[in-house]
């Protein structure tokens, strides 16, 4: 229900959209959802969950890195 919701949103809609959600929201299919249309999102995570940043290199296929919050911080 949340995805249809923000593609009808992200219709009607010109601006850039922010996202900030509950933890429990997030999950793989839903992330991968967020990052398909540029969604600009937010959410608190519990200390033991696996985060990962999707690497792009020239002549080789997108892979995912393990990464910690604080780099992912540093990085923005």
């Amino acid at each position: 229900m949340s995805k249809q919701m923000l593609l009808m949103l992200r219709e009607s809609v010109s601006c850039r959209l922010r996202i900030a959600m509950d933890r429990w929201l997030l999950c793989k299919d839903f992330f991968v959802f967020l990052m398909a249309p540029n969604f600009d999102w937010v959410t608190k995570a519990k200390r033991n969950t696996a985060l990962y940043l999707k690497v792009s290199e020239p002549g080789r296929h997108e892979r995912y890195l393990p990464v910690s919050a604080r780099q992912l911080i540093k990085e923005a």
